[in-house]
């Protein structure tokens, strides 16, 4: 998950002089990997779907090559931004995975208010996948089958409980599809112009996963 660093913080973690750097060498990387991600990100959606490294790195108020220290070349970059989206929809699973209902509503929630950012990792990620090799998105599926893996039990017995013949893997994609369905309508032009409220489009389709789920067989 990306967290949030002010313009201070930024300038103050990439300035570290003041600081003991042996004692904190690790904890300041992954600081500044988060602040350049953080960073990438706003610009991601800013630009829709590029990144410029050199406007990133004005941004950041270092050098292009700081960021190349972190992640070898924009792709890689990227990647991180899948993973660390990824990385987000694990720790809500986590967070209700003894309620199905509970997580679904979360999962939705976090989807459909990032709906333009999940959109264009979605497609990022399609474009990744032309020049990236399987192997290399073995993290990314890594995070993806935990996901199921921390769902399973959960699932299971709200599938056997309908009485569905569905397997955990196509309940779990069902729900995905439906909610991306949903974040490529709240982006689409017909919406923009159709429809402006945004509180009642997410809610109804929440509750018809929901109400859809306690019957799907």
């Amino acid at each position: 998950m990306i967290v949030e660093f002010s313009r201070v913080q930024i300038l103050l973690y990439f300035n570290m002089e003041y600081y003991d750097m042996v004692q904190l060498k690790i904890k300041s990387k992954n600081l500044r990997k988060q602040i350049i991600l953080q960073e990438a990100e706003k610009l991601l959606i800013e630009n829709k779907q590029d990144i410029n490294m050199d406007i990133l790195a004005r941004r950041l108020h270092v050098a292009k090559g700081t960021i190349y220290r972190y992640f070898p070349d924009k792709n890689n970059l990227l990647f991180h931004l899948l993973l660390e989206n990824e990385a987000a929809l694990l720790d809500i699973t986590h967070k209700y995975q003894k309620n199905l209902k509970n997580f679904i509503i979360a999962y939705m929630n976090y989807n459909l208010r990032n709906s333009y950012k999940i959109v264009l990792l979605h497609q990022i990620e399609e474009i990744l996948s032309d020049v990236f090799t399987s192997h290399q998105f073995l993290e990314l599926y890594h995070l993806r089958e935990q996901r199921i893996l921390t769902l399973k039990g959960t699932t299971q017995a709200h599938l056997l409980k309908c009485k569905s013949t569905l397997s955990i893997r196509d309940y779990l994609s069902y729900i995905w599809s439906m909610t991306y369905g949903a974040a490529l309508l709240l982006n689409s032009s017909f919406y923009q112009k159709n429809i402006h409220n945004n509180e009642v489009f997410i809610q109804n389709n929440i509750q018809h996963v929901l109400f859809v789920g306690k019957f799907i067989s």
